[in-house]
């Protein structure tokens, strides 16, 4: 999502090799073709459509997420508000996907907790949430209806899990981007 926020003079590979300087990356041959591959989805995509038709649109934008003392900070990779006022959040995923649509499924199930809390980070706009997988240039819709409560006490169980010290994180990369990084205990360990 970084790449598509960025209006640039350069070619894509140029882009894509500063970009990958600046966040302390090698910028091998595949990751550059992934990328160029990447971005060409997301302009030929139905999200940048929205964007140019947009009344406002945000990158990045941080939200937070509390219920009674857990509090969640995060950022939302793309929020848009339309011209007749509807908002849509947008999460951007590298995730493989190579058109299998059963994996495609599973993915979406994996980020809806994290969609979720996002959206609770708005309800006064109540946004309409969605990923674009920029493996397959694909923006799908999804769904949180009927899993308040679940993920409602699925978000409190990982809180208190990671609070108590039962929780068995995996660190890594992945951990800048993590929804509940500021509880975890691994965190100060990076």
């Amino acid at each position: 999502h970084l790449l598509c926020s960025v209006d640039s003079t350069l070619s894509d590979r140029e882009l894509i090799k500063v970009l990958c300087r600046r966040l302390e990356m090698e910028p091998t041959e595949s990751l550059i073709n992934k990328a160029i591959r990447a971005l060409e989805n997301y302009r030929n995509s139905d999200i940048k459509l929205m964007e140019n038709e947009a009344r406002k649109v945000y990158r990045e934008f941080p939200i937070t997420y509390q219920k009674n003392d857990i509090k969640i900070k995060g950022r939302v990779d793309l929020l848009i508000e339309d011209k007749e006022g509807n908002t849509y959040i947008c999460d951007f995923k590298t995730d493989r996907i190579r058109g299998k649509e059963d994996v495609l499924r599973r993915k979406v199930d994996k980020y809806k907790l994290q969609l979720w809390i996002y959206v609770k980070a708005f309800p006064q706009k109540n946004p309409t949430p969605s990923l674009f997988f920029t493996d397959i240039g694909k923006l799908e819709w999804v769904s949180l209806q009927n899993i308040d409560k679940n993920l409602d006490e699925l978000t409190d169980s990982l809180v208190k899990a990671i609070r108590e010290n039962k929780y068995q994180a995996i660190p890594g990369d992945w951990c800048k981007e993590c929804i509940v990084k500021r509880e975890c205990i691994y965190q100060q360990k990076l």
